[in-house]
């Protein structure tokens, strides 16, 4: 009141949303996505475990479970291709329907595990309904983007991306996978202005997480796109000689 802050009715609900309300769910639920956004096998694992011990002290909290089954289709993705993988994060995604019903956040689990198996136009019906019935979930639009890319629509995909961005403005992924599809589109003036908004927002991510050589692998194509080539290749040959990189940060 003292400072005359005033917060749109949206904003309010956003800050009284909670997935859980133990406390010490919650922020086992918190620390996960920071060890999930790094991205490396290790804390992608690690990320799984909190995820799974908030899902333990609070059997009720559908976001545990949704992240449980977000971290299961990313190891299988990325680093164990095994059917196993895809059972829990099917299983998990069971246990969101139980406790939430049938909701946004169950379509977007249920859209990204149709892709993974293949079933790309289920995969986008089922990210349609996701994003109709939570408009203003930010993953809904991720899985939408996927959905539209293995369609071969890039167009679509770049829109749904461009929205994601609209809602996670801090996000250093956010920024990346829009760019990755301006890149995918040729469209290089976009590129280049997306790149140049991106910037700082990875600079403050890696001031804050030094360590975090994935984001700065992503980061080094962003100053490539920005038109910072000398600074990009710099980092790309720090990056080159540097042995803490995985697989994903190598490739990119």
């Amino acid at each position: 009141d003292a400072l005359k802050l005033k917060l749109t009715h949206e904003e309010e609900k956003k800050i009284e949303e909670r997935p859980t309300g133990n406390a010490e769910a919650y922020e086992l639920w918190l620390k996960g996505k920071e060890y999930y956004l790094r991205t490396t096998a290790k804390d992608v694992e690690h990320a799984l475990t909190l995820y799974e011990e908030a899902a333990r002290l609070d059997p009720n909290c559908g976001q545990a479970y949704a992240s449980i089954a977000n971290t299961s289709l990313a190891i299988y993705i990325q680093y164990s291709p095994t059917k196993n993988w895809l059972k829990k994060a099917e299983a998990a995604t069971q246990k969101v329907r139980e406790i939430e019903g049938e909701t946004g956040l169950y379509y977007c689990m249920c859209s990204r595990i149709a892709i993974r198996s293949g079933n790309t136009a289920e995969a986008l019906r089922l990210a349609k309904l996701s994003v109709e019935m939570a408009p203003s979930y930010a993953l809904a639009y991720d899985v939408l983007g996927f959905a539209y890319q293995a369609m071969g629509n890039l167009k679509a995909a770049a829109e749904a991306r461009r929205k994601l961005l609209d809602l996670q403005q801090n996000s250093i992924l956010a920024h990346f996978v829009y760019a990755i599809s301006l890149y995918e589109l040729k469209d290089m003036k976009r590129l280049k202005e997306t790149a140049e908004q991106a910037v700082p927002v990875f600079e403050r991510h890696l001031q804050l997480n030094p360590d975090d050589n994935n984001a700065r692998a992503n980061f080094t194509s962003i100053l490539q796109w920005a038109g910072r080539q000398d600074e990009a290749f710099r980092s790309a040959e720090e990056l080159y000689a540097s042995r803490s990189l995985d697989g994903k940060g190598l490739y990119n």
